[in-house]
């Protein structure tokens, strides 16, 4: 999976997250199709920086009071009393509280230490530009380790990491020693979202109107489902419970299994162009279930009645099932040729 590492700019320009692309990263973490990743600096920057606004802010707001009292003759309330701290801790709580939530997690300073950026600092490599970039030598130490365990996709307006609209090649020659996953530099959470978050968006809707609109699409997805299910090892199905009653069952044959709905979860668009898209359906499922006749007595009401044969091998009953589940699947799909690829069953359990 990979990993989304902000830089402090991100988060700068929409302190409370509320622009439609940084809600899509942090939409992207919740969905575990990557992981929101945020060096502690990036928070301190942060956090401060929305403190000396918030205070600049509130200064303004008295002297444009004055200089409208004294020019308009009119008399406007006094800026309210505002406690910078608390609503600075506030904050703080608030943006670690939403990286939480989104399964994202904070990254402490880099276990490199400063020795690596002090280096850097010796031979004006970047980030550094005359004698300037600590807060920035350290979220990109943070980038190679996480780029050692996965891919990265690092956000960042600093043009202090660029070299025109690439990686400098100061950086992609440290970030290529490394020898970890694929890093990839986004400009801003919308070129983000363009090049990683739009095609598999575009591809989900894609595939929910042809569940809408194409009789052939759905018939081909619904039955690849049934045989996937249908076909699936019995261990799919032993965490079940079939009669209410704990039972020790023999064996468990899957009869018949036809979904009643289907819905798209998320995309993840693969190499070839194509995409794997997450499903949940929910499926009606008919068993033939084979337990030990000494439990076959045990039963009551509706399941011992659902009992077809007790004479089955002399020692074993039969009884037959329905019981609707929720499958949670996934399948190919090209949206240049609109077709189902092939379907797996991730998990199944009782609706």
């Amino acid at each position: 999976m990979k990993r989304i590492l902000p830089d402090s700019n991100v988060f700068i320009s929409d302190f409370h997250r509320q622009s439609g692309p940084v809600r899509l990263l942090f939409e992207e973490s919740r969905r575990q199709e990557a992981e929101l990743v945020v060096p502690e600096i990036v928070v301190v920057e942060v956090v401060e920086k929305f403190k000396d606004e918030l205070a600049e802010a509130h200064r303004q707001f008295g002297r444009w009071r004055k200089k409208l009292n004294h020019r308009m003759r009119v008399e406007l309330a006094a800026a309210p009393p505002l406690e910078i701290e608390a609503q600075t801790d506030a904050f703080r709580v608030e943006l670690l509280a939403a990286i939480e939530d989104a399964g994202g997690r904070v990254v402490g300073f880099p276990a490199a230490g400063p020795e690596a950026s002090v280096r850097r600092d010796i031979r004006k490599g970047r980030p550094f530009i005359e004698g300037r970039g600590w807060r920035d030598a350290l979220i990109w130490d943070v980038v190679l380790e996480e780029l050692a365990e996965d891919n990265v996709a690092f956000i960042t307006a600093d043009k202090d990491f660029r070299d025109g609209m690439l990686l400098h090649p100061d950086l992609v020659a440290e970030a290529t020693a490394v020898g970890g996953g694929e890093l990839r530099l986004y400009t801003s959470p919308r070129a983000y979202v363009d090049a990683e978050v739009a095609p598999a968006l575009a591809a989900v809707e894609q595939f929910r109107q042809l569940l809408l609109h194409n009789a052939v699409f759905l018939r081909a997805l619904q039955e690849q489902i049934s045989e996937e299910l249908v076909g699936s090892r019995e261990s799919e199905f032993e965490h079940l419970d079939f009669f209410g009653t704990r039972v020790d069952i023999v064996s468990i044959e899957v009869d018949e299994a036809w979904p009643q709905t289907i819905e798209v979860q998320a995309a993840q668009e693969l190499e070839d162009g194509g995409f794997n898209v997450d499903l949940n359906a929910v499926v009606e499922v008919a068993f033939d279930v084979y337990l030990f006749k000494y439990d076959a007595w045990s039963l009551e009401g509706e399941a011992f009645d659902r009992i077809t044969d007790l004479d089955h091998n002399e020692s074993v009953a039969r009884a037959n099932f329905s019981m609707t589940l929720e499958a949670s699947l996934s399948a190919s799909f090209a949206p240049n040729q609109p077709a189902v690829g092939p379907v797996w069953l991730d998990a199944v359990a009782e609706a």
